[in-house]
């Protein structure tokens, strides 16, 4: 009676032990899928981590050559506002320039008017002239037909 009251507690004791390491296997295979698990969640975090280290490396890039491009972009504008300044200035030049060359013509128009009113002038008096020395050369020719005719008379005269 006391043997198998003893079996009974072993028997309870044992299944007691198997209902134990039942949990324990189910612990344990719980915590070995945890920790598999984990595993994969780091090795993700990692493959994560150097991706987004990657693309951190390639905005950073990116960055540095928005700045590169931002700078000659930059030189580019100051240079282009030089060269407006100068053609500027070179237009402000041609100006005074033209508003010189428009004196200098005008000057030019008024002595070239000055010399045709001059030549027209003295057109005119050569045209009197010539029409003096005409009147002159014809009064010459009855002075010396006058002439000749008188001489002719003195010699019928004389004869």
């Amino acid at each position: 009676d006391g043997v198998v009251q003893q079996l009974a507690g072993l028997k309870r004791e044992l299944e007691e032990a198997r209902a134990d390491l039942e949990d324990e296997t189910e612990e344990r295979e719980a915590s070995e899928h945890q920790l598999r698990q984990l595993r994969e969640q780091l090795v993700q975090a990692r493959e994560s981590k150097t991706a987004v280290e990657e693309q951190l490396q390639e905005l950073e890039q990116v960055l540095e050559d928005t700045k590169q491009e931002a700078a000659q972009h930059h030189y580019n504008l100051a240079e282009a506002r030089e060269q407006v300044e100068g053609h500027k200035r070179a237009v402000e030049e041609h100006a005074e320039v033209r508003v010189q060359l428009e004196g200098q013509v005008q000057t030019l128009q008024g002595h070239v008017d000055r010399h045709r009113e001059e030549l027209r002038i003295a057109q005119s008096e050569g045209a009197r002239r010539a029409s003096v020395k005409g009147e002159l050369a014809e009064a010459q020719g009855q002075v010396r037909r006058a002439s000749q005719s008188a001489s002719k008379a003195q010699a019928a005269q004389a004869a």
